[in-house]
């Protein structure tokens, strides 16, 4: 079988525009990486920032529920304290412990509740 002179060209052509084709994917690879790493990253950063930060406000929460709780059990005979007082202390529906709560977090993490 004969190579005419044409066919050699058109196979040096197809050659190099595979070779193209693959090295243009290769850099499109390689410059994608850095970018999906960096976009890791600051999700993994700011999910870290979150995380932190909810931890805080429940520390800070109980801290001063603690505190609250020792305040008014402090300014009860041991006797008056029972199962309604304490249930009452600690509902919801009570304004003076949800009021010191907010005002700690108010005075603490301004503009964070």
């Amino acid at each position: 079988m004969r190579i005419k002179k044409g066919e050699k060209g058109d196979i040096s052509l197809i050659t190099a525009i595979t070779f193209a084709i693959f090295i243009t994917a290769l850099i499109a690879l390689v410059v994608n990486f850095p970018i999906e790493q960096s976009f890791f990253t600051r999700r993994s950063q700011a999910r870290d920032q979150v995380l932190y930060a909810t931890q805080v406000g429940i520390k800070t929460v109980l801290t001063t529920a603690r505190y609250y709780l020792k305040d008014q059990l402090t300014r009860r005979k041991l006797t008056d304290i029972d199962e309604n007082f304490l249930s009452s202390l600690l509902s919801k529906n009570n304004t003076n412990f949800i009021n010191t709560i907010n005002l700690y977090l108010y005075k603490y993490f301004p503009g964070r509740s």
